[in-house]
């Protein structure tokens, strides 16, 4: 029982440290200097990724953008969450657990 009740501890505390937040409905227009100076409001970035599609080397309509600290994530979330940029609205929020790995093992292919 206490190894479950660990293992559910580890979920949450995991859960409080990501500082990743994705973007949907990116414009194609944006780079990721331009996302980087929109979002930096918000606290210090370490990165910016935006999609691209693997076969036509094309931007998708998402991006990703960790910060240094959660507390930054979510401000940046809150605050921008609706939001809109080029003429889009977006929709900003931060990344589920689960996810987290497989966006770093696709950073590391590009």
């Amino acid at each position: 029982m206490d190894e479950l009740n660990n293992n559910d501890n580890q979920d949450e505390n995991n859960t409080f440290n990501i500082t990743i937040v994705v973007i949907y409905n990116v414009s194609p227009n944006l780079t990721e200097e331009h996302i980087k100076e929109i979002f930096s409001e918000y606290g210090k970035i370490k990165d910016v990724y935006i999609a691209i599609n693997e076969d036509t080397k094309a931007k998708k309509d998402y991006a990703f953008i960790e910060f240094e600290n959660r507390e930054d994530a979510e401000q940046a979330e809150l605050y921008m969450n609706g939001g809109q940029i080029d003429g889009l609205i977006i929709k900003v929020e931060i990344l589920k657990q689960e996810n987290c790995i497989g966006i770093q093992k696709k950073k590391q292919i590009i």
